[in-house]
């Protein structure tokens, strides 16, 4: 877990064993956290973990960079601290050897990265993307699709779902496109297989999920249309393996589950 302090953003290790945590290691970021109290980087996926385990990497929003961290038997151990682009920095993307973060300050953007074999980070040339919306942009989260093609951003500001195009998976190219959400303040999202994917609507408690399409993936089909979960403020979702959706409803302290089918259809299971 991230602290996000202000004067010295640490990471906390815990050790689960017999259904217990215990806490195993804390180490400095060497950035600083944005500080705050409530939900103060507004996002989800700010400490992200890349699929093979391996590397840790941690936003620094009140220092605006990025850490990484190599991964050995649930130890961390500090690899690099890069500049993240652009201005607090709020979510991270990882997959293979390319790391993605989304900056939530003006002017909005996300900027690319790849990895070495340390894990220390090197910036992309011409790989920083500007977010489209002005003054207005609140990006969430960003993620790369499964077949790393495309990058998604949720933006909470615009009511947006942008889609930046990664022919090579590393440079973005031709023009970011977006598409209007389904609901006020889209949030989180997760994927369920190659296409599909279920994204919070925290202004109005709803969720919805798409089937991107186009050639050049630049559309979103409506499954799912703003399905009720029971909660206020959806934020955060996990999409398990087995095709169950657990989503965090951040206003009131609850946690609602649903089944995903394999067409990408939402059904209430619990709230």
């Amino acid at each position: 877990v991230m602290t996000n302090e202000a004067a010295e953003n640490h990471i906390i290790v815990f050790q689960h064993t017999k259904n217990a945590l215990t806490r195993a290691q804390e180490i400095s970021t060497q950035g600083q956290g944005s500080g705050g109290s409530g939900d103060p980087l507004g996002s989800q996926g700010s400490l992200t973990l890349s699929d093979e385990g391996s590397l840790l990497i941690a936003v620094n929003a009140g220092s605006n960079e990025i850490t990484s961290f190599t991964v050995e038997h649930g130890h961390l151990a500090f690899a690099d601290k890069e500049p993240s682009g652009g201005t607090k920095p709020v979510s991270v993307a990882v997959l293979d050897n390319v790391v993605y973060v989304v900056n939530a300050g003006a002017p909005a953007n996300a900027t690319g990265f790849r990895i070495h074999d340390d894990g220390r980070l090197a910036m992309i040339a011409n790989s920083t993307v500007a977010l489209p919306g002005g003054s207005g942009v609140s990006p969430a989260q960003v993620s790369f699709t499964p077949d790393g093609e495309s990058l998604v951003v949720t933006d909470k500001g615009t009511n947006m779902i942008d889609i930046i195009p990664l022919p090579d998976h590393h440079e973005p190219a031709g023009p970011v496109v977006s598409i209007p959400a389904n609901g006020p303040s889209p949030f989180g999202f997760a994927f369920a297989g190659r296409r599909k994917l279920a994204v919070t609507q925290a202004g109005n408690g709803t969720l919805s999920s798409y089937v991107i399409k186009g050639e050049e993936d630049n559309q979103l089909q409506t499954v799912t249309n703003s399905l009720a979960d029971g909660g206020m403020a959806p934020c955060w979702i996990v999409i398990t393996r087995d095709h169950y959706a657990f989503v965090v409803n951040s206003s009131t302290a609850s946690i609602s589950s649903l089944g995903v089918a394999a067409n990408g259809t939402l059904t209430l299971i619990a709230s």
